[in-house]
């Protein structure tokens, strides 16, 4: 390992870890659809909501991303998106209602966003 330091080692699967955040946060939430269902005692098309909602945010914060990033610098927008990640899985995880959880996935989408985005840029 000669030429490769371990910082640059370190970066990469950080940067890996940040982009695998996106299908990690959809497809691990998928099979509690059902359990969510019944302890907020809505039907299935109210908790599919909370997956579109988290699919129109990544698709919309793309566009807005990559300009905050070469303006912020990507570091600070990385660290600021894997916060946002953080805090608005804190509150899903303590959500009482429908309503918070489609917010908190919305601020997910967001926080993911960033995270797909800037390590790709």
């Amino acid at each position: 390992m000669g030429l490769i330091s371990k910082s640059s080692i370190f970066l990469t699967w950080f940067l890996a870890m940040s982009v695998a955040l996106g299908p990690l946060a959809t497809d691990m939430y998928l099979p509690a659809f059902p359990l969510i269902g019944e302890i907020f005692d809505v039907n299935a098309s109210v908790v599919q909501w909370t997956l579109s909602i988290f699919v129109i945010g990544i698709a919309v914060f793309q566009l807005v991303i990559g300009p905050i990033s070469d303006r912020f610098g990507r570091k600070n927008v990385l660290i600021a998106g894997l916060f946002i990640f953080s805090v608005s899985s804190l509150f899903a995880a303590q959500a009482s209602s429908m309503t918070e959880l489609i917010i908190a996935r919305f601020l997910q989408s967001i926080g993911v966003c960033v995270a797909v985005v800037v390590p790709r840029a």
